[in-house]
């Protein structure tokens, strides 16, 4: 009997239900296995690229903030500011400061004048330690009382209970800290950046005359490196100071931070090494 259906039509939609029906069999153990397994290794894959681009914006970022610290410390000498909370006393006598812990004193200085900042770092350590030098403002000259025209006249003495701490940040390490005076490189404990005295007039320092120079460390006896300014003051192009910083002691990449030399004793240089792990 005729149905006015057609046979070939009804072949072909009996055809594509099996293929679907087929199709939504979904996925064997096998196939399923193999997916994860090529899931997990690309993100594997992509989480590694990610943590390492962090990594390294961390690494590039905390040697680019260190390097603007020190910019800061040796730009507050210039412009007189140091750490003071107030809770010490600085009072000029005949000899040298006298520093004093009483807060009840309010934190004035008497006869004092800021000379410098010094930065304390050492070898393998995640930290450093800034303090501010303080020095006599004024001596008295065979019966005549005139403003100091050196370090020397200044006696400096580290203003320790101000001393202030301060983490490098993400792992990184002061993995070496060198300074040349065109003798070659050699071991430094920190940098100073001291008050330069300039040409001494009758009226006192003259205008403009008194910026900042910079001292490297030479000894971890702080007295000791300050005898040695005069000599690498003088020395032909200044001092340079050179730290070397890396991530951790499996380094993947380290940075180096230039600080003076060629007589521009506030200039900074920071370059960063992606390509290379430990510091040279």
């Amino acid at each position: 009997m005729k149905t006015g259906i057609d046979e070939g039509w009804v072949a072909y939609w009996q055809g594509s239900f099996a293929i679907k029906s087929k199709k939504s069999a979904g996925y064997s153990i096998i196939e399923a296995m193999i997916f994860l397994a090529i899931s997990t290794a690309l993100f594997t894959v992509l989480a590694s690229q990610i943590n390492g681009l962090q990594s390294r914006a961390d690494f590039g970022q905390t040697a680019r903030d260190f390097s603007s610290r020190l910019n800061d410390l040796a730009n507050d000498v210039s412009t007189g500011r140091y750490n003071n909370s107030a809770s010490f006393t600085c009072v000029a006598n005949t000899s040298s400061p006298v520093i004093i812990s009483d807060a009840s004193l309010g934190g004035i200085s008497e006869g004092c004048i800021l000379l410098g900042q010094v930065i304390s770092m050492n070898a393998g350590a995640d930290s450093y330690s800034i303090y501010p030098l303080a020095g006599r403002q004024s001596i008295n000259d065979l019966g005549t009382v005139r403003d100091v025209q050196s370090l020397t006249e200044a006696s400096p003495t580290a203003v320790s209970l101000a001393n202030i701490n301060e983490n490098i940040g993400h792992g990184l390490v002061i993995k070496k800290i060198t300074y040349n005076i065109g003798a070659g490189e050699l071991p430094a404990y920190g940098v100073a950046f001291i008050t330069t005295f300039g040409n001494q007039g009758s009226s006192g320092l003259s205008s403009g005359e008194i910026s900042v120079n910079l001292l490297p460390l030479s000894s971890a006896d702080l007295a000791l490196s300050l005898s040695n300014a005069t000599s690498i003051f003088g020395s032909s192009g200044g001092a340079a100071v050179t730290v070397c910083l890396q991530d951790g002691p499996s380094p993947t990449r380290h940075a180096v931070v230039v600080m003076g030399g060629k007589g521009r004793q506030l200039s900074n240089k920071l370059e960063i090494f992606d390509d290379t792990a430990a510091c040279p």
